[in-house]
C-alpha cells in the first residue's frame, strides 16, 4: 500500500501526459507482466520477488486512482446529457462493484486452492503440483484479467478531447 500511495503522483502525471485511459492501460500492461513473471519465482529468488511485489504495489496506486478519475469523466457525460449531477450514485455503485469483485475473487481463489493438498503452515511440505496451482492462482489468473482490462481501457471512447467538449457543454448549460 505504501508503494501504491507513493506512486500516485506518477500516475497523475502519466494520466495528464498520455490520457487517463492510456495511462490505465500502461498500468495494466505493467501489472500483467509483473504478475506473469511472479509465476517463476521460488524461495531462492525471494528478494527478487520482494522487488517485483513492491513494483506491483506501485501499479496498484494507478489501479486505484485512474479508474476513479475516469469515472469522474463518465459522470460528466450524464451531467451534460441530462443536466443532473448523480456523482454519489456513480461512486456508490463503483464502490459496491469493487467490494463484490474483491470478495468474489478471493472466494474463488480460496475455493480453487482448497481442491489441492496445499498446506499454508510454516515449514509445510507442498508438492510441485500444489505449488503450481498456487502460482497459477497468484500469477497467471490475475494476468489474464489484467490483459482483458487492457483491451477495455484502450477501447474506452471518452478521450480527453471528448471530455473537454462535455465540460464546455456543462458550462454552457450552467451559464
Amino acid at each position: 500500500f505504501v508503494a501504491g500511495l507513493a506512486a500516485v503522483p506518477f500516475w497523475l502525471w502519466l494520466g495528464r501526459k498520455l490520457g487517463k485511459h492510456v495511462a490505465l492501460a500502461v498500468t495494466l500492461i505493467t501489472v500483467a507482466l509483473i504478475s506473469a513473471i511472479n509465476m517463476f519465482f521460488t524461495s531462492e529468488t525471494y528478494w527478487l520477488f520482494v522487488g517485483f511485489f513492491i513494483a506491483k504495489g506501485a501499479c496498484f496506486g494507478g489501479l486505484q486512482f485512474l479508474p476513479l478519475a475516469i469515472l469522474a469523466d463518465v459522470i460528466d457525460v450524464e451531467t451534460a446529457e441530462t443536466g443532473k449531477a448523480r456523482a454519489g450514485s456513480y461512486i456508490a455503485f463503483a464502490s459496491m462493484v469493487a467490494k463484490i469483485s474483491t470478495a468474489l475473487g478471493t472466494f474463488l481463489a480460496i475455493r480453487a486452492l482448497s481442491f489441492t493438498e496445499f498446506q499454508a503452515k510454516l515449514l509445510s511440505e507442498n508438492d510441485f503440483e500444489d505449488l503450481l496451482v498456487l502460482r497459477v492462482l497468484y500469477a497467471i489468473v490475475p494476468a489474464v484479467f489484467f490483459i482483458a482490462a487492457i483491451v477495455l481501457a484502450l477501447r474506452f471512447p471518452l478521450t480527453e478531447k471528448v471530455h473537454a467538449e462535455l465540460q464546455d457543454r456543462i458550462r454552457a448549460q450552467n451559464a
